[in-house]
């Protein structure tokens, strides 16, 4: 409901608060990055709580494919398939997504966090340092708790 009240241009309400005391109250209580992934399909017409579970089910997808191409990375071709296979298959991975819940994207983001920060380990360039910044301040908007992913990857970086 938050991502509906986001994509109508009602901003980050409160949907508790919406929809038992019909006040518009703003509410901070989930950090904005799910939120606002949620209402890009709003916007194009995906509001249902069911329609919502799928375009999560799509980021979680994603997170499967960026998992793969870590593994791949890390450890060759077989390393990317089987680390990709296990996130396909690993329940804390996919339950987030049929419940609409912010983990879905957190994981997302410290994947991508954790595949820049290896394109920037071996080549260390402006444009990998950028997209290693854009994709720790993904992470952060994600969960609270992954501000501490730009300190912990920066030490060793």
């Amino acid at each position: 409901m938050g991502a509906n009240l986001l994509a109508d241009g009602r901003g980050f309400i409160h949907p508790v608060a919406a929809a038992f005391s019909f006040r518009e109250i703003q509410g901070a209580d989930h950090p904005p990055a799910f939120i606002v992934y949620l209402a890009a399909g709003s916007l194009v017409g995906l509001r249902t709580f069911f329609e919502h579970q799928v375009w999560a089910c799509f980021l979680g997808a994603a997170t499967v494919g960026v998992v793969g191409l870590t593994g791949r990375r890390i450890g060759g071709p077989r390393a990317g398939l089987a680390g990709a296979g296990l996130a396909a298959v690993f329940p804390t991975m996919w339950m987030p997504d049929g419940w609409v819940l912010s983990e879905t994207m957190a994981m997302f983001a410290v994947a991508v966090v954790i595949l820049a920060a290896y394109r920037c380990w071996d080549d260390p360039r402006r444009a990998t340092a950028i997209w290693l910044g854009v994709a720790l301040g993904l992470a952060a908007l994600s969960r609270s708790e992954l501000v501490l992913l730009g300190p912990l990857i920066a030490m060793p970086l």
